[in-house]
């Protein structure tokens, strides 16, 4: 979304009364990049071992979304190509609350990749979640912190118990 709103800004149309910005060069960038993401898909998944148990092996679901981004991709490059792309009257502007907030959570994103396997799923993921309500402007503490934890507790439980899969345990395990 941060990518797209930055292309948005580079692909602005000047007319005599008012600035329009055609999103036309922004949608064929973020469209070839996108075929050009899910061919690299394809291609990694293609290396993953076969499942002689089930139909459906470790590749099945990344096929599944490089599918859908591939089908998405291509028509995002048709309209464009087509013209038509979406004009608007907006212009990026850094000190829109909504575009900071987009970049404080894309960089608590990253934050909490990081700290994932030192902290653990749990406290990583709970913490993660409590800011991402405070910053949504929730401010019921005590309800941010309870369905945090029961939404990691949730989801720990389902990769550990139905599927046997081991997440990150940090200074825990």
């Amino acid at each position: 979304m941060v990518f797209a709103l930055f292309l948005k800004c580079l692909s602005r149309k000047r007319t005599k009364r008012k600035e329009v910005v055609t999103l036309k060069r922004a949608d064929i960038i973020v469209g070839i990049i996108g075929v050009l993401l899910s061919g690299f898909v394809f291609m990694e998944t293609a290396k993953f071992p076969e499942d002689k148990v089930l139909i459906m092996g470790p590749s099945f679901f990344p096929k599944l979304l490089a599918t859908g981004l591939m089908v998405m991709s291509i028509i995002l490059l048709i309209k464009a190509l087509m013209g038509k792309s979406m004009q608007t009257n907006e212009k990026f502007d850094i000190k829109d609350p909504g575009i900071q907030r987009s970049g404080i959570a894309l960089l608590a994103t990253v934050i909490y990749c990081l700290l994932l396997p030192h902290l653990g799923f749990i406290l990583d993921s709970t913490l993660y979640l409590v800011f991402l309500m405070y910053l949504l402007k929730q401010r019921s503490y005590i309800k941010m912190t309870l369905i945090s934890l029961a939404v990691s507790l949730a989801v720990f439980a389902i990769f550990r118990i139905a599927l046997n899969i081991t997440l990150p345990l940090g200074f825990f395990g």
